[in-house]
């Protein structure tokens, strides 16, 4: 009864609006922008199955850029992303509803990559401020930066996992970009993949037992092959989940790992946002975007599934899985 008494309690904070989506399959938030142009890009927000698209306020004309990315908080309030003041790419809180937009690193290096830690307590992003591009973290309240990797090679997209102990990222330091993975405050860096094509954007699964990511064949080519691959997060069992000659790219979870969204241009060369189930299969276009638009780079929130308990409220109303988080 208290627990019952609680949970309500809690979930009523909320806001009926996070529950109909949690009830739903959460929200995906995606960068929508000219296909001629890597700049002016905005982010938008729409339902898990496409309807209901609107973009983010503060980010309406700004200078997004394109093949950046945005993160969701584990609350669903806010996304973390890259916006550009003058000449100055920072990293910036944007309110989904109400549309503020915050400086959080607010320096003179490019800034990229943010990403959310389960905890809801610091950013990981990508930085300039380590040349060429190093893997920091920085805590939501602003403060110093911590620098994690340090090499003379790119290190870039960081990705948290479920219980915040380790950092899935791409690197570039043995020769192309492979998927390696680090404990949370950098130590114990060691590689995951092996190829001949170069890895990018990794993600973890909601229960932490896989990571998602796309290869490209050539990461110099204009009109390369790119598929969604996925993995056990000790890099084993490596599968291709697209295997297709399209342009599949930047997946992302859905809050109880059952799908996967991604950006493709496999409907006519238009570039869009599809789902699939997480073996690859039922395929869905969620954009239909103008062919002179694309989407890109998608975000599923975390709060979604049934009703939260107590529990799962209190925790950021991420759903849990057997492991810790």
């Amino acid at each position: 009864m208290y627990r019952n008494m609680l949970a309500f309690a809690i979930l009523a904070t909320l806001g009926t609006a996070q529950l109909a989506q949690a009830q739903a399959g959460g929200r995906i938030a995606y960068q929508s922008g000219p296909r001629s142009s890597s700049l002016g890009f905005e982010v938008v927000v729409m339902n898990a199955d496409g309807n209901s698209k609107a973009p983010v306020a503060a980010t309406v004309g700004t200078s997004s850029a394109a093949y950046d990315g945005v993160s969701w908080s584990p609350d669903g309030r806010r996304l973390v992303t890259r916006l550009q003041e003058g000449r100055t790419w920072d990293i910036y809180f944007v309110d989904v509803d109400g549309g503020q937009a915050t400086n959080l690193t607010n320096d003179t290096f490019i800034d990229r990559d943010p990403t959310w830690s389960p905890d809801g307590n610091r950013i990981a992003y990508a930085s300039t401020h380590g040349a060429p591009s190093e893997i920091f973290v920085i805590d939501v309240n602003g403060g110093p930066t911590v620098q994690l990797t340090d090499n003379s090679a790119v290190d870039e997209n960081p990705s948290w996992s479920p219980d915040g102990s380790q950092i899935a990222f791409a690197s570039r330091r043995d020769g192309d970009f492979e998927i390696y993975v680090m404990n949370a405050d950098g130590s114990d860096q060691r590689r995951l993949t092996n190829s001949l094509r170069e890895e990018y954007r990794p993600e973890w699964s909601p229960d932490g037992e896989q990571i998602v990511f796309f290869s490209d064949n050539c990461m110099d080519c204009s009109d390369q092959q790119s598929d969604i691959m996925v993995m056990r997060a000790d890099g084993s069992d490596l599968i291709n989940l697209t295997n297709s000659p399209w342009q599949n790219i930047a997946p992302t979870w859905s809050p109880d790992g059952s799908q996967i969204a991604f950006s493709s241009n496999r409907d006519d060369g238009v570039i869009d946002i599809f789902t699939m189930q997480a073996d690859g299969s039922q395929v869905t276009n969620l954009t239909h975007n103008d062919p002179s638009m694309m989407a890109i780079n998608p975000s599923w929130s975390r709060f979604a599934g049934d009703q939260p308990t107590a529990v799962e409220a209190i925790s950021w109303g991420r759903v849990k899985s057997d492991h810790q988080r």
